[in-house]
């Protein structure tokens, strides 16, 4: 059996570090403040990121991967004589799925006794790197590659997951919200509640204040696992630019839920949903576990 190799983009949130160790091949999305392009890791760390973006004004705008930036990395692996599975961000948020699509068409017109799968899971951020860490384990297990594609692309069905801002400013600047409904939901202190829904963000429900906004992120949690077994999901409470927002969300969702915050993953978003959410986006959610 050949060897298999997985590759994801930057929204996978696995830093270059992280990635090298784990044997992942990361391809960069590009990252734009001011005219100034940035690659996560190398450029900009996610610190420096959500300081420049706090700063009034300043709106950050994604550069996909192109096809020939997934290319490169493709070459690479089937030179090596490895097959490769290819996890990119939601094709519904992201054209970085299109963009491997080609590439691996490119490469198999190259190279036909390749193989190249490329999973559109319909996930993002760090639910995109549970299912990596879950792939990685088949690999080690002896699974196929078909197993393992079949497995990823079905780990959406086990999502549950929503987002918050505490500032509207960004999902203005952006387009994801008019200016007239930025400036009411100010006036007013709505918070969205976004939910993940098939590889899609999907405005579910506004409420007012911050504190109800929290509490409803935690509930969706909650009544998604109840009376099931804990064990089998992996929990995350994620954060932009304030990590207090994080712990906050952490700990009520271990008391909710009870469990441990040990096992909720605790995490900064990476600096691509972080550019439509702000320094001030907040994520709960909870995702099964592919391989029990």
């Amino acid at each position: 059996m050949r060897e298999l190799k997985i590759v994801s983009d930057t929204s996978c949130e696995l830093r270059q570090k992280e990635a090298e160790a784990l044997g992942v091949d990361i391809v960069p999305f590009t990252i734009t403040l001011d005219g100034t392009h940035y690659i996560r890791d190398i450029d900009i760390s996610i610190e420096e990121f959500y300081e420049k973006i706090d700063a009034k004004g300043v709106t950050p705008k994604t550069s996909l991967p192109s096809p020939g930036d997934y290319f490169e990395v493709f070459e690479k692996n089937v030179k090596e004589g490895k097959d490769i599975i290819c996890l990119c961000l939601s094709s519904i948020l992201s054209g970085s799925y299109q963009s491997a699509v080609t590439a691996s068409e490119e490469i198999h017109d190259k190279y036909p006794e390749s193989k190249v799968h490329v999973v559109d899971a319909k996930l993002v951020t760090w639910l995109t790197w549970s299912i990596i860490i879950d792939a990685l384990e088949m690999i080690k297990a002896g699974d196929s590659a078909e197993q393992i594609v079949s497995a990823l692309q079905n780990a959406k069905n086990g999502l549950t997951g929503a987002l918050t801002v505490d500032s509207l400013d960004h999902l203005v600047r952006g387009g994801r919200l008019s200016k007239v409904a930025g400036i009411a939901g100010s006036v007013l202190d709505i918070k969205p509640i976004i939910h993940f829904k098939e590889g899609a963000l999907v405005p579910d429900q506004k409420v007012r204040g911050r504190k109800k906004a929290v509490h409803e992120l935690v509930n969706l949690i909650a009544s998604s696992v109840e009376s099931k077994s804990t064990a089998d999901y992996r929990f995350f409470t994620l954060y932009g630019g304030n990590e207090e927002y994080g712990k906050e969300l952490q700990s009520l969702m271990a008391e909710k839920i009870g469990i441990d915050k040990s096992e909720i993953k605790l995490a900064p978003i990476g600096t691509v949903l972080g550019c439509h959410g702000g320094p001030t986006v907040s994520i709960a959610a909870c995702i099964k576990k592919i391989n029990v």
